[in-house]
């Protein structure tokens, strides 16, 4: 089981996925951690993530996410990941990656960075005309 979910983002988006996700499924069964780059101080951002990742039992694992890969959240959350061994960093964050890693959240890092993928790229798809046309 991972110690944590750990989102750095741009303007926003990380806690507007948490608040998503919390009107989902209520309660967390993990503690989840949301940056968001704004105009702050990169290391100074980088250092207040590390503080409270170092509360948590960070070296059980912590499941990262950002929004773009090679964004300056990004680069952030990459530096962050290497220095926890049993950590994995996922760019590209949405909704139903949150909620796959919320309710896998017990399985092992390697597994569950797997599952997070696979719901990532089976929640975007073109909907059929005959769905439109039900709603």
């Amino acid at each position: 089981m991972i110690a944590g979910i750990c989102i750095v983002s741009q303007c926003g988006l990380g806690t507007t996925l948490l608040n998503s996700a919390r009107y989902v499924l209520t309660e967390f069964p993990v503690p989840v951690l949301s940056y968001e780059l704004i105009d702050e101080n990169h290391d100074k951002l980088k250092q207040s993530i590390q503080k409270d990742l170092n509360k948590l039992n960070a070296h059980q694992g912590i499941l990262f996410f950002t929004d773009l890969y090679g964004s300056s959240a990004s680069r952030i959350a990459e530096n962050l990941t290497s220095q926890y061994p049993e950590s994995c960093l996922i760019s590209g964050v949405n909704l139903p990656m949150v909620l796959k890693a919320l309710n896998y959240c017990h399985k092992p890092i390697n597994t569950l960075s797997s599952l997070v993928l696979e719901s990532a790229q089976r929640g975007i798809f073109i909907v059929p005309t005959s769905t439109k046309q039900r709603a």
